[in-house]
């Protein structure tokens, strides 16, 4: 639910001392197991370089605040000491904006078959999840430092002048250019595989980032890559939920799946808005009980932003794609075979598509 450039820091607990002091293991054991949980795929995790996490604790009798970070890098760490500290003026922060587009085809191996469907994707868009970390960006159309300051205007700002250009948000539209390359492989180095499956991941997405007022450019692209990824993630995690609960319906060639569409909804008293994602049919109030629940944001219909991303409004091409498909596919296959298409059409702007198309041979 939270777009690129926000990461959860650590925990916080507001109790009595004694408790805390009673407690400080068992937090320690849960900041830790957080840690593992936000970092379940360290190839993909394109976030800040920091290994530290933090604990923060409230005394309500004496308003005392104590913050302690942990090395998560390192089971035997200890606790160190931190500052906490207010800030007069609430902290601004500049909006990233970009378009993702994706057009993947991925051979499943016999291998892979028996894994299950998450992890065939993932494993699948693997090359993409590197594309994306090692693509090149541009800067409102500029290619520009990595070290250099995002918005170096603001920083030229003297007096009151400074104080209200600091005040306001700005966007920053970020293009991302992939290598045509991947890996640096060449010809000589791929190797045929028995490929007894497909999937196939076709469309863009809608992407958003915000880093503070004094980032730089590297964390603006950092920040646009983590959102990319962890929005991709969240789909397909999303999607094979779903299909869990549809089983039945998963051995139906006719049958077309939507990968779920964005939302976003704002964060109270801040410019940051946080995502939602939601299957066709759905409306704004779908997802207020998420916010709820998971952020404690009560907010009104109106305030959600359904239009960022839209469901395609026909299936035509891509069922004709899959009979073609399937059609080809039959002529491959000698009786006793079974065959099992499932395409599944994603909701984004412009019609994100991603079509998971499985043809599984046995007894060839």
């Amino acid at each position: 639910m939270l777009p690129g450039g926000l990461e959860v820091l650590g925990i916080f607990l507001i109790s009595p001392s004694e408790i805390y002091i009673h407690l400080q293991s068992k937090l320690r054991q849960i900041l830790f197991a957080l840690n593992k949980a936000l970092s379940r795929d360290l190839r993909f995790n394109v976030s800040s370089d920091s290994l530290e996490r933090i604990l923060l604790h409230i005394c309500p009798i004496t308003n005392k605040i104590t913050t302690r970070t942990f090395d998560v890098n390192d089971y035997k760490s200890t606790a160190k000491p931190a500052d906490f500290k207010y800030q007069s003026n609430p902290l601004r922060w500049h909006r990233l904006n970009s378009r993702y587009t994706i057009d993947a085809w991925i051979p499943v191996s016999k291998d892979q078959c028996k894994q299950n469907l998450l992890k065939q994707i993932h494993s699948g868009l693997s090359p993409s999840y590197v594309a994306v970390i090692n693509a090149t960006a541009l800067i409102d159309r500029k290619m520009r430092q990595d070290g250099d300051l995002l918005d170096p205007v603001g920083e030229k700002k003297k007096g009151k002048q400074k104080s209200k250009e600091h005040s306001a948000q700005k966007s920053f539209n970020v293009d991302l250019f992939l290598s045509l390359l991947t890996n640096n492989n060449n010809l000589k180095e791929v190797e045929p595989i028995d490929c007894v499956a497909s999937m196939v991941v076709k469309g863009t997405m809608q992407c958003r980032g915000y880093v503070h007022i004094k980032a730089t450019v590297s964390d603006a692209v950092r920040a646009v890559k983590q959102d990319i990824i962890r929005s991709l993630m969240a789909r397909c995690e999303i999607q094979c939920e779903d299909l869990l609960l549809i089983e039945e319906e998963q051995n139906d060639p006719s049958v077309v799946h939507e990968l779920p569409r964005r939302v976003f909804a704002p964060l109270s008293q801040s410019e940051i808005t946080v995502c939602d994602y939601l299957f066709q049919g759905d409306s704004a109030g779908d997802c207020l009980n998420a916010f709820q629940d998971l952020l404690g944001l009560t907010i009104a219909e109106n305030e959600v932003e359904m239009d960022c991303e839209c469901a395609p409004t026909s299936l035509q091409n891509y069922d004709a794609d899959v009979e073609e498909r399937l059609s080809d596919a039959e002529e491959l296959v000698t009786s006793g075979a079974k065959n099992l298409i499932v395409p599944v059409i994603s909701a984004a702007v412009a019609a994100l598509v991603a079509g998971l198309s499985y043809l599984l041979l046995q007894d060839t």
